[in-house]
């Protein structure tokens, strides 16, 4: 006993020094290729996001999260801004579990509060304060997505029947929940970030936008 407690203790020791190195090594690589990714395409990295915290809320933003890997650049002559975001819930009598997702974010004029999210999506209800739902005279659509707005004629503006008709025969649309509120417009996946899926994710948001009617949101905001 004298001898075992000792060396049971040194390997764990040397199992997580090994582990916490390795996690490092993965981190620094990824901020390796994010970096050269945005290099090649005139984008921004900063590897740490922490001063992105407290400016997004909703899903899947929660207290605890953590930001990094933010890419910023200019695409389609749009100002586009993604990051990684993760957090992780430790549960008493369960698994520790940690979710990724990739936050892709389009900046356009000031606007109400619009979530488009598929109704098999499990998310918070509260994600839009003094939100509620909306259902648009579309059964397909309707019993698709769940629409959620503080201002219906806002949301009947940018889900129009042509851009209802346009989502549900493009899978992107059930793949990407999207929320405009203030100056973005914002979508998220559940993955880890990756540059070319980040450029995939912003041609659809930007879609979406070159879909709504110009007087609904006015003129684009300048990319730089």
């Amino acid at each position: 006993m004298e001898i075992f407690v000792p060396v049971s203790v040194s390997v764990v020791g040397i199992l997580a020094a090994a582990v916490l190195a390795l996690i490092g090594y993965r981190r620094r690589r990824r901020a390796k290729e994010n970096g050269a990714w945005a290099r090649r395409h005139g984008w921004t990295h900063t590897k740490d996001g922490s001063h992105l915290r407290g400016r997004f809320r909703g899903t899947p933003f929660v207290r605890w999260g953590k930001y990094r890997y933010v890419l910023a650049g200019e695409h389609r002559g749009r100002a586009v801004l993604a990051f990684e975001y993760r957090y992780t819930k430790i549960y008493i009598h369960g698994p520790i579990e940690t979710r990724y997702f990739q936050v892709v974010t389009v900046r356009v004029p000031r606007c109400p509060r619009l979530e488009v999210i598929r109704q098999d999506f499990v998310h918070k209800l509260f994600s839009l304060f003094g939100a509620h739902d909306l259902r648009l005279g579309n059964e397909e659509f309707d019993n698709a997505v769940r629409v959620r707005t503080d201002h219906d004629g806002f949301a009947r503006q940018v889900l129009h029947p042509e851009t209802m008709r346009w989502m549900l025969s493009d899978p992107r649309a059930l793949e990407v929940p999207f929320r405009f509120g203030g100056d973005i417009l914002l979508g998220w996946r559940e993955m880890r970030l990756e540059g070319d899926e980040v450029l995939e994710h912003a041609d659809f948001l930007i879609d979406l936008l070159d879909r709504t009617p110009r007087h609904v949101l006015g003129d684009v905001p300048p990319a730089r």
